[in-house]
């Protein structure tokens, strides 16, 4: 598709609270459908502590338990978030969502639970979701191969 003579692309964000196998697959089916020049797919969000995300997040876990599905490359032990109440700051409060508690760098992220990944993955801090990725790769792989 061009839009004033220009190839169109998209990139379309999956791993989102809720997502599951079932409306991963459609997403991919439906950037199929659009007959865009290229197709960009990320997995996760980056949880950033004044998003309503990272406040949820930062809610729920209260200081005292991590979420299914907290995740960073990076972590060592479990993401655990204090709501901004709990922190002496708000510098204290953003820190969190960018560094652990001995300084070291820890983007924190978020993939939905509900993917099909092994109950270690989602309970790892810094699981790698390589069944998530390999159904994206194989939904791709077949739809590029029948289109």
């Amino acid at each position: 598709m061009e839009v004033y003579g220009l190839p169109v692309m998209v990139e379309v964000l999956l791993g989102m609270p809720g997502e599951t196998a079932a409306t991963m697959t459609e997403a991919v089916r439906r950037t199929f459908d659009l007959d865009v020049a290229v197709a960009g797919y990320s997995l996760g969000i980056r949880a950033f502590p004044h998003s309503p995300l990272g406040i949820r997040m930062a809610d729920q876990c209260a200081g005292r338990r991590t979420l299914p599905g907290l995740q960073s490359d990076s972590a060592v032990e479990p993401i655990v978030l204090r709501p901004r109440p709990m922190c002496d700051s708000v510098v204290e409060y953003e820190r969190q969502f960018a560094f652990d508690d001995d300084g070291r760098f820890r983007p924190v992220y978020f993939l939905s639970p509900d993917l099909p990944e092994d109950p270690a993955t989602i309970a790892s801090p810094n699981g790698r979701w390589v069944n998530s990725v390999q159904m994206l790769w194989d939904g791709c792989r077949r739809r590029s191969t029948t289109a």
